[in-house]
């Protein structure tokens, strides 16, 4: 799997290789992304299901930064998990239809944990999944709201 966390023009990548929590494997083949004006998150699984079936390099989705027509409001506070007041709007790209409300904390991987308070676009996966294991972010203690994405 992998994850491209990114705050600012700080990224951190992770690829990772496991034996995945069944509870998980929903969250197989899929592709799941955020964004906001500040931070965005990319998450990919690939899965398999026999020994050893996991070998070989991990490949890389290439990013789809096309933005599709559709906005999310849009903010973030890495102060407090209170809820953040819109300051804008982002344009949601790729296949993201969806907005987004993260409130609670997070730790980026090597980074001690914070609280967030995020606004912007996302995936349906990511709303109907909602928050799942990761190799390097680790999430705890938090709110997530999801609604329909406005098509401009």
């Amino acid at each position: 799997g992998l994850e491209n966390n990114t705050l600012g023009s700080d990224i951190i990548l992770t690829a990772f290789k496991d034996c995945l929590d069944p509870s998980q494997t929903a969250t197989c083949g899929r592709e799941f992304s955020v964004k906001t004006s500040v931070f965005s998150g990319q998450f990919s699984r690939t899965c398999c299901d026999t020994d050893f079936c996991n070998g070989g390099d991990l490949q890389v989705p290439p990013s789809d930064n096309t933005p599709n027509g559709y906005i999310c409001e849009d903010c973030f506070n890495n102060q407090s998990a209170d809820p953040c007041t819109a300051t804008g709007v982002v344009q949601c790209t790729g296949k993201q239809n969806a907005c987004v409300g993260y409130f609670g904390t997070f730790s980026r991987t090597g980074e001690a944990g914070r609280s967030y308070s995020v606004k912007g676009c996302t995936t349906q996966d990511f709303c109907k999944l909602g928050i799942f294991n990761l190799a390097g972010t680790q999430i705890y203690n938090y709110a997530l709201k999801c609604a329909p994405a406005l098509k401009v």
